[in-house]
């Protein structure tokens, strides 16, 4: 029964994950950070301008911080309390799940499990997109 809380717990993680919407959160910071680069390199700009807007850019950007920083708390508590509810249930030992969740083996396995989902799924989109032009 704890294998099977654990793929409950990883499930619920992947799917808190995506419910969060983190990855845009976090392509808004790369985009922020380009234009922070290409205001400083900028050679149009006074001092002061680049001095106003990198200020600008970091507000925004600790921001986004604290932004990621509360989904990533939020999207790991999810299956730790699927698991404490199944640990008060009495269905499933929370010290038992943790323990093989915890493990080498499990972590480097769902994380394949994981980057080869993601990939097949950019693969079929791409084709997706593909055959639609033409």
């Amino acid at each position: 029964m704890t294998i099977v809380a654990v793929i409950l717990a990883c499930g619920v993680f992947l799917a808190a994950l995506r419910v969060s919407r983190i990855y845009p959160v976090t392509l808004d910071v790369v985009a922020v950070l380009r234009k922070a680069s290409e205001v400083i390199r900028n050679d149009d700009l006074g001092d002061d301008e680049k001095e106003r807007l990198a200020r600008q850019y970091a507000v925004h950007l600790l921001k986004r911080f604290v932004h990621i920083t509360f989904l990533c708390a939020a999207i790991l508590a999810m299956p730790l309390l699927v698991l404490l509810a199944l640990d008060a249930l009495k269905i499933v030992s929370f010290q038992e799940a943790t323990a093989l969740l915890l493990r080498w083996q499990v972590i480097i396995g769902t994380t394949g499990i994981a980057l080869s989902i993601w990939v097949v799924r950019r693969v079929i989109q791409r084709s997706y997109r593909k055959g639609g032009r033409d």
